[in-house]
């Protein structure tokens, strides 16, 4: 913080108590002394000490401290002599960070010499410390262990996130000690000199306090940590205390527990960072991936993938091409992470370029998998990399044999697991291609049947979410109470950018049932919780789908022109799986706006993006987009009859929560006569799905060169 306003030399009482630093201070002395005032007899050394501490808040609190042990004048005297000695230091350092210096020497000269060894120990610590962690990496026991040897620290008796089976911290007075002291009694003797400062537990009365330091106290304490030659011996014990605290976690983030421990690793978030940062910067190859991988499962369920990713590529150079002897799974993880972040860089949107963008994603994967297997394991086995062969089928690899081979590892995996397995072959099954939507909602359905009241809430909510973009093909409102659970469950996890990913979905079920204003408010909300710009990027994909819906195709094919050109940013995987559905979009658009040949060409370039690896759902909403394209051309009635049939066999199930298409229907059965209609529609959804993609090629690829290149208006 800046310096606060100081009093003039001499200021009375009146004039005194009306600058901020005297107030500061003024408040911190009444924390111990309610009746302090400033007054005749108080305010000249109070002044004095404002002025002498140039105004900087810590400077004054420290001060303020102090007069519980001191004399106010006698203490005004002191600064004055101590800073008055220090005045002559360099002169390229300025005054006040010279007087900032010297309060924090003189706190730390009135140290013995335990809690010297306290205060320069828990500079380590980023963000604070639960007391078990600071009696875990401060003891004197830590120290001994060395930066390799001893085992993991800390481990609460109890089992719980918060130390023993009631929430009280793991441990006792004397099981740790620093200088021959207990642990404990030194930390607290700390908060008494303001040198330390506590937070309080959970508001239930549960949980362990925070122990934490001003970051100026900390760097200052890191400072003489260095010149202890203790510093690596902490360090190691830090990263240890972390790595042991996020395997402790893992069996808990599974379960009934799930919130509490969620809410633990959230509060060591910054430490876990800073032991990473630390061990990579060591140059610790092994520790690295030990520690990174720890940490897959907790990324996924509080959105700090990027995180992840980004440690796993920095510990992957440290690593290498090959993993070392011993550390396979943790290398293919580490290389699984970053392939799924991997930016692609700017590129067209041509088939050729499309394919080999996919096939650059598909071989780094099938690396993954390759040492994965050369250990001795299976992906679909483990708990991260079960994501391997799920997005190499979507990407086109043996989607069948795929779903077969996490089925049998469902069949031999702890209930857990099975869940999870089960959830990602049921999105596999109406995910790729042909994709049998019929089939995977009746296995989302299952799941859901099957889940207890202590089901990891993370899957939960996935399941909710994609069964109920299944459900909301002919059902709105039962997907609506799907992803209204969901979306009470996300707020529990506190996952903002998934909980803007429900709410922006049922804002566009809202619209498609008519409820407009529940729509929008569903929209700012949304934007409200969006915390990452690809989170951002797909509300506004929402927000388009609203438009159209609502009428105002011009705002929608806008809007879409913004997704697209923020497109380029998104992250491989995902552009890869949602720029057709993103030019579909503005294909709709363009056809509700008039501009019929826009809408064709853009349309076409949807459907060489799908074409390259055929992902059923996306191909189906390509076909559908085809078929109100037919349907706006004169005589071509029955052809976007048998292009929506078409729709249905990519995609294994009918969309009749959709309006436009619903309208289309009408128009068509009108048209053709009923009997007409439904017998053009029954060829094309009757077609086994390699006819049916000829059949929408057939009419989509000569849209191809019908327009000129489409562009953003003017």
């Amino acid at each position: 913080m800046p310096p606060l306003a100081l009093p003039p030399e001499g200021a009375g009482p009146a004039e005194a108590a009306g600058y901020a630093s005297v107030r500061l201070f003024v408040d911190r002395v009444r924390a111990w002394r309610p009746a302090f005032a400033v007054d005749e007899a108080t305010a000249e050394p109070v002044v004095r000490i404002c002025r002498e501490l140039d105004g900087m808040p810590l400077a004054l609190e420290l001060a303020a401290a102090r007069v519980r042990a001191m004399p106010l004048p006698q203490l005004a005297e002191r600064l004055t002599d101590r800073f008055r000695l220090l005045a002559s230091g360099p002169r390229q350092v300025r005054p006040r960070h010279q007087t900032l210096q010297a309060v924090v020497d003189w706190s730390w000269e009135l140290l013995d010499g335990p809690e010297q060894a306290l205060l320069r120990r828990l500079s380590v610590f980023v963000g604070g410390a639960a007391l078990d962690a600071v009696e875990a990496v401060c003891a004197d026991a830590a120290l001994d262990a060395g930066p390799e040897g001893g085992a993991d620290p800390g481990a609460d008796p109890g089992g719980g996130p918060d130390g023993g089976p009631d929430g009280a911290p793991a441990g006792g007075v004397g099981c740790g000690t620093v200088g021959g002291r207990d642990v404990w009694s030194v930390l607290f003797a700390l908060v008494d000199k303001s040198l330390v400062e506590v937070d309080g537990g959970d508001a239930d009365g549960q949980g362990q306090p925070r122990y934490r330091m001003l970051e100026t106290v900390r760097a200052y304490g890191a400072q003489r940590l260095a010149e202890s030659g203790e510093r690596e011996r902490i360090r190691a014990a830090h990263a240890r205390r972390m790595r042991w605290l996020w395997r402790t976690a893992e069996e808990p983030l599974r379960g009934p527990d799930q919130l509490r421990w969620l809410a633990r690793l959230r509060e060591e978030h910054e430490n876990y960072a800073a032991a990473v940062r630390r061990t990579l910067a060591a140059g610790d190859a092994r520790a690295a991936l030990e520690l990174v991988t720890t940490a897959f499962l907790y990324a996924m369920r509080v959105d700090a993938w990027s995180d992840l990713a980004r440690w796993a590529e920095e510990t992957l150079a440290l690593v290498g091409e090959e993993p070392p002897p011993g550390y396979e799974l943790a290398y293919a993880e580490c290389r699984f992470a970053r392939a799924l972040e991997k930016d692609l860089g700017r590129r067209s949107t041509g088939m050729d370029e499309a394919a080999e963008v996919v096939e650059g994603v598909r071989a780094e994967l099938e690396r993954v998998e390759e040492i994965v297997h050369a250990a001795g394991e299976r992906c679909e086995d483990h708990v991260s990399l079960v994501f391997v062969p799920v997005f190499l089928a979507m990407l086109g690899r043996d989607p069948e044999g795929t779903v077969a081979r996490l089925d049998a590892a469902a069949e031999r995996a702890d209930p857990w697991r099975r869940m999870n397995i089960e959830a990602f072959a049921a999105t596999l099954v109406m995910q790729s291609f042909p994709a049998r939507a019929r089939e995977g909602r009746d296995r989302m359905r299952a799941i859901l049947a099957g889940l207890s009241d202590g089901a990891d809430r993370w899957v939960l909510t996935h399941v909710l979410f994609l069964l109920a973009e299944l459900e909301s093909l002919e059902d709105g409102e039962r997907a609506m109470g799907l992803l209204d659970e969901a979306v009470r469950i996300t707020r529990e996890l506190g996952l903002s950018d998934q909980l803007a990913a429900l709410l922006g979905h049922r804002a566009v079920i809202d619209a498609r049932m008519g409820r407009t204003e529940r729509a929008r408010a569903g929209l700012a909300d949304a934007g409200a919780a969006a915390a990452t710009p690809d989170t951002r990027q797909s509300l506004v994909f929402y927000r388009a789908d609203v438009e159209l819906r609502e009428g105002r195709p011009e705002a929608a094919r806008d809007l879409m022109w913004e997704v697209l050109f923020g497109a380029d940013q998104a992250k491989s995987v995902a552009r890869l799986h949602l720029e057709p559905v993103w030019r579909t979009m503005l294909a709709r658009a363009f056809l509700a706006s008039g501009q019929a040949r826009e809408a064709r060409r853009t349309a076409a370039e949807a459907w060489e993006l799908v074409h390259t690896w055929l992902q059923g759902q996306q191909a189906a909403a390509v076909a559908e987009a085809a078929a109100l394209i037919l349907g706006e051309e004169g005589g071509r009635a029955e052809d976007a009859a048998t292009v929506l049939g078409a729709a249905e066999a990519l995609r294994g199930l009918p969309f009749t929560t959709d309006g436009a298409l619903a309208r289309l229907a009408r128009d068509l059965a009108k048209e053709l006569g009923r009997d007409g209609y439904e017998e053009a529609y029954a060829r094309g959804a009757q077609s086994a799905p390699e006819d049916a993609v000829a059949l929408v090629a057939r009419h989509v690829e000569a849209w191809r060169q019908d327009a000129p290149e489409a562009g953003p208006p003017s």
